[in-house]
């Protein structure tokens, strides 16, 4: 491969947008960030805006004007920490094995059902809940038919946070 690819990043000062821009450039990627104008004046993205800069992110502004909606991407997986998000998207970028394909972010330790998570959170704060049963195969039915590879298989070298590591910073 001749070098890494060039990543735009559109939302880059939202949640996950940021994970993904320091993602990008921590992978050596040439990182570019579409921006709007006003965000420089924020006080909360005007920061995220500094923090690119001194990563060496090339940001590109553009003008309210030109829009009348929020530009969001969006990097999103059940029970995942935000940095791992980042992490395995950036990866993926020149990977063969992801073209033309769903990267799903589901690692091994990471997958629960909605009561083992509700037993996992009682664990870890010492209680007991009430609790209301939901059928997971009603879920289930409206997920299926998607082709996809799962990110921790293809990058098993990535150190993960695993729920129970994520929940307990709340406790």
């Amino acid at each position: 491969m001749a070098g890494k690819s060039k990543v735009l990043v559109i939302g880059g000062t939202g949640y996950i947008g940021k994970f993904i821009v320091e993602g990008s450039v921590k992978e050596g990627h040439p990182t570019f960030a579409l921006v709007r104008e006003s965000t420089v004046s924020d006080p909360i993205k005007g920061k995220a805006i500094d923090n690119f800069k001194n990563l060496g992110v090339q940001l590109l502004y553009f003008s309210n004007a030109f829009v009348d909606h929020t530009f969001i991407l969006c990097a999103a997986a059940v029970l995942n920490y935000e940095g791992d998000i980042g992490t395995y998207t950036i990866k993926a970028v020149d990977e063969p094995r992801t073209l033309n394909k769903i990267l799903f972010i589901k690692p091994p330790k990471n997958t629960y059902s909605f009561n083992e998570l509700v037993a996992l959170w009682e664990k870890l704060i010492g209680k007991t809940l009430d609790k209301t049963y939901v059928p997971e195969e009603q879920f289930l039915k409206q997920i299926q038919g998607f082709v996809g590879v799962e990110a921790s298989e293809l990058y098993p070298k990535v150190k993960y946070t695993t729920v129970e590591e994520y929940l307990s910073r709340f406790v």
